[in-house]
């Protein structure tokens, strides 16, 4: 699928046994998550008291963090013929804009293990849906898989106003997205148009 083609969010059911049956038009993957499931780690765990701090570069740096959400990642996957939604972890997800080329991307590492999980450049054609107070879903090709198609993502999250605030979010890095394509294109055919201006005007010699 390439970008700017017209993409079907799909609506299989979570688990591998669900995914052979499709359900009820318009009904949802059942996605109730405990809450209890984004807090199994924290700074202050057991888990870290005696680590040894050391410095860390995520490549992140350069960037500022417009929007900062824990979530839990789904991806939808097709093996064979069966589909299904797969778990990808939980963890905090973030908007970036780089301050140079105010290019934004979406980022999200998991808790545990700091695994990227999401690392995708918002583009004017993606699709953005909220079918519940605490979900959304998306497309976005994602470069953790080194894949040049749309995959859809579903991430559930822990409340309504995180779930609200990232989806205008994601609607503004979208229309950014858009204005910045469309400034590209014409930034190229004012340079087209102003190379061939500048080219000499031909001469015929005409003979009597």
């Amino acid at each position: 699928m390439k970008l700017g083609e017209t993409i079907s969010f799909p609506t299989f059911s979570v688990g591998t046994d669900q995914a052979k049956t499709e359900p009820k038009e318009g009904a949802l993957p059942s996605l109730d998550i405990p809450a209890t499931d984004f807090s199994s780690f924290s700074a202050t765990s057991e888990t870290t008291k005696n680590l040894t701090q050391v410095e860390t570069h995520t490549g992140e740096e350069g960037e500022k963090v417009e929007v900062e959400v824990r979530v839990k990642l789904f991806e939808f996957v097709k093996v064979g013929e069966s589909s299904s939604w797969k778990e990808r972890g939980a963890g905090p997800l973030r908007i970036l804009v780089n301050p140079t080329t105010s290019r934004y991307r979406l980022v999200m590492r998991t808790d545990n293990a700091i695994r990227v999980v999401l690392n995708a450049l918002p583009y004017a054609d993606m699709r953005i849906e909220k079918p519940h107070e605490k979900q959304i879903r998306f497309t976005c090709i994602n470069a953790v898989e080194s894949s040049s198609k749309i995959g859809s993502f579903w991430i559930k999250l822990m409340n309504g106003p995180d779930t609200n605030t990232l989806f205008r979010a994601l609607e503004k890095v979208k229309a950014h997205s858009k204005i910045h394509s469309e400034g590209k294109e014409e930034a190229k055919e004012d340079a087209k148009e102003a190379k061939e201006g500048a080219k000499e005007p031909k001469t015929t010699e005409v003979k009597t």
